[in-house]
């Protein structure tokens, strides 16, 4: 079906068809799904988003063939109707997924989040997300990235520094959050310090000098 121009209601029995392969215990035949599943993305996406928990689900697999293959399509699938609520699907596996998985798993959420992001602000909050997460994993390329989009919104240098440094405050064991976290405040620390930052109540949030300078050495300290 997958290979001949069959009329779109035959195409969408063998998807549908495929849906179910996913429910398979055999190994086999759920690998045999999702790879035809990813080659049919492309011709008719909509039939193929409806599997989207069965194939999310099957990021949770012990058989890393099947997890690797099963991200290929959920990545695939990401646009912009979707961005939102598969980013969130694949933060929550970010917290699980074993560490030879998140490399891969932080640089292709960075790049629909980048692709796809509806807005500024919702895409530095994601990317945040991301680093607090999955920090130690997050290639230099993204968190360079990630800087120039902050430098090019100004009216977000504010939130961004304010998010970033209570982040660290509740953590700085992750490299990329923290690096990207010591760019913006020697960019934008001003901010804070000043009083003109504003937190989420639109109240505003000031940081002494020292409690800068005190996170810093917290940082230095880190073995």
């Amino acid at each position: 079906i997958m290979s001949i121009e069959a009329e779109s209601g035959l195409r969408v029995l063998g998807i549908n068809i495929l849906g179910r392969f996913l429910l398979s215990r055999d190994n086999n035949i759920r690998y045999v799904a999702l790879s035809t599943l990813q080659q049919v993305v492309s011709v008719d996406m909509k039939a193929v988003q409806r599997h989207r928990a069965t194939i999310i689900d099957c990021l949770k697999d012990a058989d890393i063939s099947i997890k690797k293959r099963a991200l290929d399509v959920a990545y695939a699938l990401v646009n912009e109707e979707n961005i939102k609520s598969m980013t969130k699907e694949l933060l929550n596996y970010l917290l699980v997924v074993e560490l030879s998985f998140k490399e891969d798993l932080c640089s292709r959420l960075c790049l629909v989040v980048e692709r796809y992001s509806p807005n500024r602000r919702w895409q530095i909050d994601t990317l945040i997300k991301v680093m607090c997460l999955g920090g130690n994993h997050v290639k230099d390329e993204q968190r360079e990235k990630f800087c120039r989009v902050v430098a090019s919104t100004p009216d977000l240098h504010s939130y961004t520094v304010i998010k970033l440094y209570f982040n660290m405050k509740e953590s700085i064991s992750q490299e990329a959050l923290v690096h990207v976290g010591i760019w913006c405040l020697g960019e934008f620390g001003d901010h804070l310090v000043s009083g003109r930052a504003v937190g989420p109540d639109d109240q505003p949030i000031q940081v002494r000098p020292t409690e800068l300078l005190d996170l810093m050495q917290d940082i230095v300290k880190k073995p």
